[in-house]
């Protein structure tokens, strides 16, 4: 993912996932920034490390990765959900017809094969 992407996606996510300040009382989070809790959610998804990886890359305890990737998932599926840049689109049926050409002209097998 491009950095610039990545800094849109994560100014919308900052509106939906709350973190408390540090002022608050009690322990303070082992999260503190956004980026990290965003980072975890998608090093969870996109790399094929376990949780004990991810508990000592993030330096978070088990109970407190299950719990933040838990809210986190839930927030980043309100965050895409009516967002334009995520959205999956088809090509209109003109723009079909020409990729269908374009393809033809390098590969003129393929019409016969599949058709």
């Amino acid at each position: 993912m491009y950095r610039a992407a990545f800094q849109q996606l994560l100014c919308r996510f900052k509106t939906f996932y709350n973190i408390p300040p540090p002022t608050a009382p009690g322990r303070p989070q082992r999260l503190r920034y956004h980026r990290q809790v965003l980072c975890l959610v998608f090093s969870f998804y996109l790399s094929p490390t376990e949780q004990t990886t991810l508990c000592l890359v993030f330096g978070v305890p088990p109970s407190t990765l299950s719990r933040t990737l838990y809210k986190a998932v839930e927030v980043l599926t309100s965050t895409l959900k009516n967002y334009v840049p995520t959205r999956i689109s088809r090509p209109s049926p003109a723009r079909q017809v020409k990729l269908e050409r374009l393809v033809e002209a390098r590969k003129p097998f393929w019409r016969t094969r599949l058709a």
